[in-house]
C-alpha cells in the first residue's frame, strides 16, 4: 500500500507591493482514489482592486470538478483576503497536475497589477483491496435535498393522481353486479316419479270413494314418466301402442307385459265403469312402482322414441 504524505498546505505566494499576492494548493500532495480533494486559490489585494483568475477548470490535469465555493472574503484595514475552494476527486492512480496561471488585479484608474501562480502536483493512489471484506462505495454517496418547487411539484404530481383516480371512480360508467341466482340441482325423473306416487297416495282417493279418478291420475303418472324417462309419446299412445314400444322398439318385455296389465285394469274403470275390489286398487300401485324398478334397473337414460313407428 503506498503511505500518504501529508503536507502542511504549501502555497506558491507572490508578493508585490501595495500587499498583492496570490497562491494555491491543497492539504495534502497524495489522495487515494475517489478522495475529495480542496484546491484552493488566496488572494490578497487591496479594496479598491478587483480580480480576474485563469481558467482553473480547464487545467485540473484529469480530475473531475465537484463544486466550487462561493468566495469567502475578509476585510482588514483596507485589504481584502479572499479564499476560494474548488472540490476535485481523481479516479484513475498516478500524478496528476492542476496547471497555474495568471492572477490580475485591476483598479477602475486603469492600474493592473499580474501575479503567477506555480502549477500543483498531486499524487492519487490506488487503495488496497481487501478481498474478505465488505464491499463498499469509495465514498459514501451524497444526498442532495429537494428545493421548494421540488416539493410543491411532487404534491402537486399526487394530488393530481388522487384527482383523476377519484373522476374515474366517480364518472367513469360501472357495470351493474347481476344478481346470481342459485342453481338448484335438477331432481333425477326416478326420483320424481316415486314421489308423485307417494302424494297419490296420500290423498286415499279410491279410498274415498274417487275410484275413476285414482285410475286416471296414477296411468297419467306412468305415462309422463314414460316420455320423461324412454322419450316415448306415452301420453298420447293408446295402451296397445305403449306395449309394443316397450316390447319391440325398447327391448323392454318385462316393463311391457307389467305395464300392459296395469293399464288394461285401468281401463277397465275408466271406459268399461268397471268397480274393482280394493285388492286391485293396491295392485295398481305396486305395479306403477314396480314399472319404475325395472326401468331404473335397466339402466336407461336416453333411449329412442320407436313407438310411432309401431302405431
Amino acid at each position: 500500500m503506498v503511505k500518504n504524505v501529508i503536507l502542511f498546505f504549501v502555497f506558491t505566494i507572490s508578493l508585490f507591493p501595495q500587499n498583492f499576492s496570490a497562491g494555491a494548493g491543497a492539504d495534502s500532495s497524495s489522495y487515494l482514489i475517489g478522495d475529495f480533494i480542496n484546491y484552493r486559490v488566496k488572494l490578497k489585494h487591496p479594496d479598491n482592486y478587483k480580480y480576474a483568475l485563469w481558467d482553473i477548470q480547464k487545467n485540473l490535469g484529469g480530475l473531475d470538478l465537484i463544486s466550487v465555493s462561493q468566495p469567502l472574503v475578509k476585510a482588514e484595514g483596507g485589504i481584502q483576503n479572499v479564499e476560494i475552494t474548488y472540490t476535485v476527486a481523481g479516479y484513475d492512480s498516478g500524478s496528476k497536475v492542476i496547471s497555474g496561471g495568471e492572477v490580475i488585479f485591476f483598479a477602475a484608474s486603469g492600474d493592473t497589477q499580474r501575479v503567477r501562480v506555480d502549477s500543483t502536483i498531486l499524487f492519487i493512489n490506488i487503495v488496497d483491496v481487501d478481498t474478505s471484506a465488505e464491499i463498499k462505495d469509495i465514498n459514501e454517496p451524497r444526498r442532495i435535498p429537494l428545493s421548494t418547487a421540488e416539493i410543491l411539484l411532487w404534491i402537486g404530481i399526487v394530488a393530481g393522481i388522487i384527482l383523476i383516480g377519484y373522476l374515474i371512480y366517480r364518472f367513469y360508467p360501472r357495470k351493474e353486479k347481476k344478481e346470481e341466482i342459485p342453481v338448484v340441482p335438477e331432481i333425477p325423473v326416478d326420483e320424481r316419479v316415486m314421489q308423485k306416487l307417494a302424494d297419490l297416495e296420500a290423498k286415499k282417493l279410491w279410498q274415498n270413494g274417487k275410484i275413476r279418478e285414482y285410475h286416471t291420475e296414477i296411468t297419467e303418472i306412468v305415462r309422463w314418466y314414460f316420455e320423461e324417462k324412454l322419450k316415448i309419446p306415452a301420453l298420447e299412445m293408446t295402451t296397445g301402442e305403449i306395449c309394443r314400444s316397450l316390447s319391440t322398439g325398447l327391448n323392454m318385455s318385462e316393463v311391457a307385459k307389467v305395464t300392459e296389465s296395469f293399464l288394461n285394469n285401468a281401463d277397465l274403470v275408466k271406459f268399461a265403469k268397471f268397480v274393482p275390489l280394493a285388492g286391485i286398487n293396491e295392485e295398481m300401485m305396486t305395479q306403477a312402482r314396480e314399472i319404475v324398478r325395472l326401468c331404473i334397473s335397466r339402466d336407461i337414460k336416453s333411449p329412442s322414441a320407436l313407438g310411432e313407428k309401431n302405431v
